[in-house]
């Protein structure tokens, strides 16, 4: 039986502890400027892009949630409606949209914390009425076109918080310790 409390206190402890490590502090110095030479280069570097209306956010600890209804897409696989995720803290490059403002968004997928992109200051991201960045969004990328129907729209409520997907591997993982267990002791008794 000593066995098995080490064994659920180690695993626990150790899917736990990602849980309590404090986050990376960094310092954001590479802010967009929307009519800046380099608009080319930060556009390029975009996982999607795509032109979208801010309906929905959600934080959770250090991270903040947007939902977008999407009109159209520059690049990447992006649905009707998508979710994307940045720091509520502006020193790690943290970015915020208002609810109802129709952006040029270009996202990662580097740190997405659970949603399907991310996005940080050093986006070339901007209101839609932006032309200089649509324009050069038109010349990386080409015409934008209808978000895909195949791909599945994503909401706010899909994104489910870091600490629940931990209790539910710390759970299986107590629940498989709880079964060896067992059957150890009927190996004993037969």
């Amino acid at each position: 039986m000593r066995w098995l409390l080490s064994f659920v206190l180690t695993v626990g402890m150790g899917a736990a502890l990602p849980l309590s490590a404090p986050a990376t502090a960094h310092a954001c110095s590479c802010a967009y400027e929307p009519n800046g030479p380099y608009i080319t280069e930060q556009i390029s570097r975009a996982a999607a892009a795509f032109t979208g209306t801010a309906t929905g956010e959600r934080t959770d600890g250090d991270t903040v949630y947007y939902e977008f209804d999407v009109h159209s897409v520059f690049t990447g696989d992006v649905g009707s409606t998508t979710v994307v995720s940045s720091s509520t803290q502006g020193s790690a490059c943290g970015r915020g949209f208002t609810l109802g403002i129709e952006y040029l968004a270009f996202v990662s997928t580097h740190e997405t914390k659970n949603a399907p992109w991310s996005i940080e200051a050093c986006s070339a991201t901007t209101t839609s009425t932006n032309a200089y960045t649509r324009d050069a969004a038109h010349t990386v990328y080409g015409p934008p076109h209808q978000p895909d129907p195949q791909t599945r729209p994503i909401g706010i409520d899909d994104i489910r918080p870091l600490w629940q997907k931990s209790l539910l591997i710390i759970a299986v993982v107590v629940l498989a310790a709880m079964l060896m267990h067992r059957w150890a002791i009927r190996g004993r008794h037969h």
